[in-house]
């Protein structure tokens, strides 16, 4: 299945790049290169990088999660364990796991953010999950025993 819609793993601010400067650039009749630089210059380096995981078509890419290669691979370029952010059925966002990350707090965030902004049919879940590289599996944050 892989081979048919690859997956596609990016920083989330190259995500925002690739879809807002084209639109930018062609509204405003501005070069892309000059919305790029721009835009590099406007967006502050970040202490923890957000990823986007997709498929090449970003249509129901959420479902690349559940490939235990992209997982495996995911952990490797991350360097261990991570969290798995339900965005909507098209993609999920990565987050490394860290010790100052509180999954309950981006819970609450993705709660908010589906209520508001994200249609029922497209919704993916209210909770967090996070990939244990150790045990190479996915699992419900709060179904994690402590």
């Amino acid at each position: 299945m892989e081979s048919l819609m690859p997956a596609v793993f990016l920083p989330l601010q190259d995500v925002v790049k690739e879809l807002l400067i084209p639109d930018i650039a062609k509204q405003f009749e501005i070069e892309e290169e000059l919305i790029r630089g721009f835009f590099e210059s406007m967006v502050p380096e970040r202490r923890m990088t957000m990823y986007c995981l997709t498929n090449k078509a970003r249509v129901n890419g959420a479902a690349c999660i559940l490939n235990t290669k992209v997982q495996e691979k995911i952990a490797k370029q991350l360097g261990g364990a991570f969290y798995v952010i339900p965005s909507s059925t098209n993609e999920v966002l990565i987050l490394s796991k860290t010790e100052d990350i509180d999954f309950r707090e981006l819970e609450k965030m993705v709660q908010e953010v589906n209520l508001m902004h994200v249609s029922v049919d497209e919704r993916l879940s209210d909770y967090m999950y996070e990939y244990d590289n150790i045990g190479h599996e996915l699992v419900r944050c709060d179904k994690i025993a402590k």
